[in-house]
């Protein structure tokens, strides 16, 4: 099973979604061609930095391990 999410799209090609927990995560794929000096344009346009942010957590501890947060991502 999954969460929910969608895409909110942006500079950095964001997806957000919600865990049972209320906490809210944001994933990006952030387009990274400065880690080239290659002008080769395949290379440039499918290359992405991953990033998990946890952007809302309602609670001051840490998130549970909760198994659907990594199959949702």
């Amino acid at each position: 099973m999954l969460y929910k999410f969608y895409f909110d799209g942006g500079q950095n090609n964001s997806y957000f979604f919600e865990t049972k927990g209320e906490a809210i995560y944001e994933i990006i794929f952030k387009p990274t061609p400065y880690l080239f000096e290659l002008k080769n344009v395949e290379i440039l346009e499918n290359t992405f930095e991953f990033s998990i942010l946890l952007k809302y957590n309602p609670t001051s501890k840490l998130p549970s391990n909760d198994k659907k947060i990594g199959a949702t991502m």
